[in-house]
């Protein structure tokens, strides 16, 4: 009957294991793919700290936007001062 029927012997035992089983009187389908993981206090742990790194780092690239701008700024006030001649000994490093 196997080989007339082209199916081997391990799959007829396996579909009559599952058969015993009760796999085929499910109302629902049983459930494929990868087991859902369950969190511990360690992934938690791990989920907040990856969370507050992420968001210094974004602090720390808006402070140094803002450092950048501020810089800028004054670069821009000290040539401005020494295009109107203001004499401020200060702000004379390398502008004039």
């Amino acid at each position: 009957m196997f080989r007339r029927d082209r199916q081997s012997l391990s799959k007829e035992l396996a579909w009559r294991k599952q058969q015993l089983e009760g796999v085929f009187d499910r109302t629902e389908p049983p459930v494929r793919g990868p087991k859902p993981r369950v969190l511990d206090d360690r992934d938690r742990r791990l989920a907040q700290l990856e969370q507050d790194k992420a968001l210094l780092e974004r602090k720390v690239h808006q402070q140094t936007l803002r450092a950048q701008k501020a810089e800028a700024q004054v670069a821009f006030q000290k040539k401005v001062a020494c295009l109107l001649g203001a004499d401020i000994s200060e702000l004379r490093d390398d502008v004039c």
